[in-house]
């Protein structure tokens, strides 16, 4: 029993000691290298929120990040962090589809004034010649 209590003990500062690692690396710019880290730590303990943190900054697509925010949530749903990187990321996707309504809006008025111009002049200016 006291083996099985120090073994978690070293386990959880093994883990510890590789979080810091991943974060160090992460920070030297070694994303796939750090990414290993955080992962092994995960494959150990799925409910490590920091990796999970670590591993939606270093998300290489948006769906991935959001998949790991979530997760961290499902973890601890008060984390700050999640939430705000979550809500940051529905604000962005929220105004980039306003954009594209707006940029589709405008083309479709341009293609309209064109057609309406194009009547004018076959049916005002070229019968008046």
């Amino acid at each position: 029993m006291v083996e099985q209590v120090a073994s978690n003990d070293e386990n959880a500062l093994n883990r510890e000691e590789l979080l810091q690692l991943g974060i160090r690396t992460a920070k030297s710019g070694n994303a796939p290298g750090a990414r290993v880290m955080f992962q092994k730590i995960l494959d150990e303990d799925p409910r490590n929120e920091r990796a999970l943190l670590w591993l939606a900054y270093l998300a290489e697509s948006a769906k991935e990040k959001r998949r790991y925010l979530t997760l961290t949530l499902k973890v601890n749903p008060d984390n700050a962090t999640a939430k705000r990187e979550l809500g940051r990321m529905a604000r962005a996707q929220e105004a980039s589809t306003n954009r594209t309504l707006l940029y589709g809006g405008i083309f479709i008025g341009v293609l309209l004034l064109l057609a309406v111009l194009a009547c004018v002049f076959l049916f005002v200016v070229l019968p008046a010649l």
